[in-house]
């Protein structure tokens, strides 16, 4: 089974089972898979994985957040703030993103990327 039948059969499985489609395939997933990238979703990578991912994309969003500010002129924020506010989503983010995702792999019984087939798997 190709890589894209297979996503398609997991996002088919999680919705369901009752999962938020947005929550079960993020829209970074969605765009790597759209770009032709193989990486499986969250629930099935490892926290190690996970962990990285967390610790660049969640401080690029408050990074990308605090330059927003210099839009509005009148709203600016200090850059040391701006910058404590992105070190704590980040380990927020190396923390808690492997937790939800592997706490969601055994609620809806996934384990291997390489055989799922869209049912539940037995763990």
């Amino acid at each position: 089974m190709n890589h894209q039948r297979r996503v398609s059969l997991y996002r088919q499985y999680m919705a369901a089972s009752g999962a938020d489609p947005n929550t079960a395939a993020p829209y970074l997933w969605q765009l790597a898979w759209a770009r032709g990238w193989k990486i499986p979703p969250p629930p099935f990578m490892s926290g190690l994985a996970l962990a990285l991912f967390a610790a660049v994309a969640y401080p690029a969003l408050a990074f990308f957040l605090w330059l927003l500010t210099f839009v509005y002129p009148n709203h600016r924020v200090p850059f040391v703030f701006a910058a404590w506010v992105a070190a704590s989503a980040g380990v927020f983010g190396v923390v808690a993103t492997p937790i939800y995702f592997h706490h969601m792999a055994k609620q809806y019984g996934l384990v291997h990327w390489s055989t799922f087939a869209g049912v539940r798997q037995r763990t």
